[in-house]
């Protein structure tokens, strides 16, 4: 994988991030998250690309990686609420 790549890979965790700072209530105050499971699923969908068809690794990433970077998202928020539902009922314990 070549830095081009990587940056648009990048660009599009990102962006995805953003518009769902700005379409959603918390948003903006979950942004650092979103960002950094929406480039981890661009990341992971730029692989796989790159590993199926090296050939249409692009095409690939622009099509399917917003809907990677989404889905990524929305799995992590997920994940971080139930680890911190469980610390917190740990805690009142």
């Amino acid at each position: 994988m070549d830095f081009l790549t990587v940056s648009i890979a990048m660009s599009i965790g990102t962006a995805v991030a953003w518009l769902v700072a700005l379409y959603t209530t918390r948003g903006s105050s979950l942004l650092f998250w979103n960002t950094f499971f929406g480039m981890a699923g661009a990341f992971l969908c730029l692989w796989a690309a790159a590993e199926m068809t090296p050939a249409l690794r692009l095409i690939v990433l622009v099509i399917a990686g917003p809907v990677c970077a989404a889905v990524a998202i929305y799995l992590g928020n997920a994940i971080r609420q139930a680890i911190g539902k469980a610390i917190r009922a740990r805690r009142s314990r």
